[in-house]
């Protein structure tokens, strides 16, 4: 069966993502990202605040516009959020006394974050060399504004719909609920996944030294805002269900949270940032060479093994008659001559023979049925201690 070009393609994007994956070292790109967002949060933090509060002089809209930010973070009130909600007020309260020089300042800490992201890029995409320290730094900058602005966009357009949708209510009385769902529904499900997409975007397709095609880059926004809103949704629900870090971190258990789905957010980010690479391969570079092709690569371990396991198969189905071993003991073995007047049958019995004697050990998928269900009763104990 002829397995069509868009096929194709897209598994070929998606084993390229998971090869590169593995080969850029994403995972511990992704701890570093981490290790400076521990620096630049409340750098960062202190500048939003000090902009925001210039921005809302009411105490009740500053208030809100905090628990906007903690709603961005899947943490609950059993798992620190009071205590980050807590940190970032004494945050608001102490913006007062700072300067301008004090914001700059907190402003270029904060880069840091972006400074790690940008090379875990360069390192995806390539041309780490490609600009100078003080344009990279400029950009860094730039990405604080940036993703403060589109921090303010969300945050602004979930104001204005949570207001129109109270206009609307008193204009129209008989569809209020309708109405009130319709802007939850907007509120939750649209601007969120908009405002990751535009982030993802931005960084796939401006950050990189390596000039990254935007229809490159957008495939690989998709991908990153799907699995981020996933996450963001399963944290959540794991965080509320299994977490109970406070038991284990105490006071530090919140910090603990954070730190983990930041860890997790800096790797779905460099996954997406593969598969805009990958796209851009395959788009510039199909069809492939048989041996540059992930696919065909693939394609032909399995045929081999599929070969592998229907030789196996019938070697151990073939039977083994009775009257043929009773004549070979009466008569003996047969002559060496029958061997070598013709070669072929004797190597095709020997091949049997191994076969059957492979077959008769334990095989790969055996081994591996047994690690899965041990691996699944270590789980499902662990689960067990936990929940006690």
């Amino acid at each position: 069966m002829q397995v069509p070009v868009r096929v194709k393609q897209v598994v070929e994007v998606a084993l390229r993502t998971g090869v590169a994956f593995g080969r850029d070292r994403c995972s511990i790109a992704a701890g570093g990202i981490t290790y400076f967002a521990l620096i630049s949060i409340f750098p960062l933090a202190l500048v939003a605040l000090s902009v925001g509060g210039f921005m809302l002089e009411n105490e009740a809209d500053r208030q809100d516009f905090i628990d906007s930010i903690i709603d961005e973070i899947p943490l609950d009130e059993e798992s620190g959020a009071e205590d980050l909600e807590d940190i970032i007020v004494s945050i608001a309260n102490a913006r007062g006394t700072l300067g301008i020089f004090g914001i700059l300042g907190a402003l270029y800490t904060g880069s840091a974050l972006f400074t790690a992201v940008r090379l875990a890029l360069n390192g995806v995409f390539g041309g780490e060399k490609l600009r100078s320290f003080f344009a990279g730094k400029a950009i860094d900058i730039g990405l604080v504004m940036v993703f403060a602005l589109l921090l303010f966009l969300s945050i602004a357009a979930t104001f204005a719909i949570t207001f129109i949708v109270g206009v609307v209510d008193e204009i129209v009385p008989k569809d209020a609920e309708a109405i009130t769902r319709f802007g939850l529904v907007v509120s939750y499900f649209v601007i969120p996944p908009a405002i990751s997409t535009a982030t993802f975007l931005l960084l796939y397709g401006i950050v990189p030294a390596q000039p990254v095609p935007w229809r490159a880059a957008l495939p690989g926004a998709m991908v990153a805002t799907v699995v981020f809103e996933a996450l963001k949704v399963g944290f959540s629900w794991y965080v509320a269900s299994f977490g109970n870090y406070n038991a284990t971190y105490g006071s530090l258990g919140f910090i603990i949270i954070l730190l983990f789905f930041i860890y997790l957010s800096a790797q779905v980010m460099l996954l997406g940032a593969e598969v805009a690479r990958a796209t851009h391969e395959v788009r510039s570079g199909w069809p492939f060479a048989a041996s540059d092709s992930q696919f065909e690569t693939v394609a032909a371990k399995l045929c081999s093994l599929r070969t592998r396991l229907l030789r196996r198969g019938e070697s151990a189905a073939t039977p083994i008659a009775t009257g043929d071993l009773s004549r070979s003991a009466v008569s003996g073995p047969e002559p060496r001559a029958s061997l070598a007047g013709d070669g072929h049958e004797a190597r095709k019995a020997i091949a049997l023979g191994s076969s059957s004697q492979v077959a008769a050990q334990p095989t790969t998928v055996s081994w591996m049925v047994t690690a899965f269900a041990l691996a699944g009763i270590y789980v499902l104990a662990y689960l067990g201690i936990r929940r006690r």
